[in-house]
């Protein structure tokens, strides 16, 4: 719950200086910790994305869909929830080795997919942006099945035949 009361506390702090557009990675994700459901203007350009990568598979599949998997990859990278993070601490003379660990920061990711492995993104209500292949985008925090200190985030898709598909896993564990 530290967690959750750090992003809360982030977020004010965002709306009171007026800073989303300078640190907009953080603005998004801790918006996205604190609804049941990650939806805005972040969450519909990810949503494009995943969806049109989704729609290139099924039009050629087995065809390479490396350019797509790296720009959808440079959207959701936590790297760049880091990175914001890291210069918003700093703007605020708040120093920690929480984003400058790499298992400090392992663990905290570890707790923050924990809060948001339920809240799926969807696009928001007012969006005119129509999904072609799947209704929701969800992340799922999973261990390595030969190494379980390996901890990886699975970012799935349920379909519109209600099929969920595996889009994207990542490595959040640091290499021992």
């Amino acid at each position: 719950m530290q967690v959750v009361y750090l992003l809360v506390e982030l977020r004010k702090l965002i709306e009171l200086e007026k800073a989303s557009k300078r640190f907009p990675a953080l603005n998004f994700f801790c918006r996205w910790a604190l609804h049941s459901k990650g939806k805005g203007v972040g969450a519909d350009r990810i949503l494009v994305r995943f969806d049109g990568l989704l729609e290139k598979i099924k039009a050629n599949p087995g065809v390479s869909t490396w350019d797509e998997l790296q720009e959808i990859r440079n959207t959701i990278n936590f790297s760049r929830f880091q990175s914001d993070l890291a210069k918003f601490m700093d703007k605020q003379e708040i120093i920690s080795s929480l984003w400058t660990d790499p298992f400090l920061w392992s663990d905290f990711l570890t707790l923050y997919i924990q809060v948001i492995e339920n809240c799926p993104l969807v696009l928001s209500p007012t969006s005119k942006t129509i999904l072609k292949s799947y209704s929701h985008l969800n992340v799922e925090l999973i261990n390595h099945p030969v190494r379980p200190t390996e901890l990886y985030v699975m970012w799935t898709m349920l379909d519109s035949d209600g099929k969920r598909v595996e889009a994207l896993k990542s490595q959040i564990s640091p290499a021992s």
